[in-house]
């Protein structure tokens, strides 16, 4: 026979109050929303490991660092060198131009017959002019400026009277730029008024 609810036997009510009074664990999903919302400036922070090194690795730093001062000394030194060669070169210019001035003056002034005349009236160069524009004409002029430059360019100490006209300013012009550009080491002068009338620029090859 099966018993009966009253037959079956209750715990002690010093083991119930006993489990009453002991806590109860949270849920799992619980107690990871109050760890997320625990703020960051609350957690623990760990000290950094120190960096320890080897002697050998103190070696190559101390290394390192010399070579890094020695390169830069060596680059303040090249600067310093070059420098100094410039202004060498500048004195050297300076110069050889005076002993140029002096040689000339021991000489006196060149004749007319020492003097290489170019015309480059725009006439003197082409037979038509019909149907073309002021740049190409003076592109033309410019041309032979370079031309006869280049053919005397080892010939120091020639000079060439330049005409390029009366009042043509525009030409005069791209020719002192060609020379400043091109042909530095050459110098020049206005021709003698008396004979070419302000209308004449004299290079010198040097």
């Amino acid at each position: 026979e099966a018993p009966t609810s009253a037959s079956r036997q209750e715990p002690p009510s010093w083991q119930t109050r006993q489990e009453e009074r002991q806590p109860q664990p949270a849920p799992r999903a619980q107690q990871e929303e109050t760890f997320a919302e625990t703020p960051a400036e609350d957690w623990e922070e760990l000290p950094a490991a120190p960096v320890v090194r080897t002697r050998e690795e103190e070696r190559e730093a101390l290394k390192a660092a010399k070579r890094q001062l020695k390169a830069e000394q060596q680059a303040q030194k090249a600067k310093e060198l070059a420098a100094k060669a410039e202004q060498q070169a500048l004195k050297a210019k300076e110069l050889a131009t005076k002993a140029e001035q002096q040689r000339r003056q021991r000489q006196g002034p060149p004749t007319a017959q020492d003097i290489m005349e170019v015309d480059l009236h725009i006439n003197a160069l082409l037979d038509h002019t019909e149907g073309l524009s002021p740049s190409v004409l003076l592109n033309t002029q410019v041309t032979e400026f370079r031309i006869m430059m280049e053919r005397n360019i080892r010939r120091k100490g020639k000079q060439i009277a330049f005409i390029h006209g009366k009042d043509n300013e525009v030409l005069r012009e791209a020719l002192l730029k060609e020379l400043f550009r091109r042909y530095r080491s050459c110098t020049y002068e206005d021709a003698p008024y008396q004979k070419y009338d302000s209308g004449a620029i004299i290079v010198t090859i040097n």
